[in-house]
């Protein structure tokens, strides 16, 4: 598997960094930690006094490397001698 994002290197050692989850990362690794915050409900579902009215998702982000694509010139040219059958994009 080649990963094309970017990543620090705890998170890249602790998902895709042993035997049976080998991964190439394309580029290097950032100093960068990003975000993620997903807060999901249901309907009715309570939160203090707060009852929601339908099911809904918020997503909140801080991840300035990936979401500038700043790791697509070098996943492009590691793909070249990788020569995958298939490319799966996700999060766009």
């Amino acid at each position: 598997m080649l990963l094309g994002c970017a990543m620090n290197e705890y998170y890249y050692n602790k998902y895709f960094n042993d035997s049976e989850n080998k991964a190439e990362l394309s580029s290097g690794f950032t100093n960068i930690t990003d975000y993620h915050l997903v807060l999901d409900f249901d309907t009715r579902e309570r939160w203090s006094q707060l009852k929601s009215k339908r099911s809904n998702r918020f997503y909140l982000n801080y991840d300035i490397d990936n979401v500038n694509l700043s790791y697509m010139k070098n996943f492009h040219e590691s793909e070249k001698n990788f020569q995958s059958d298939i490319i799966v994009l996700g999060g766009f």
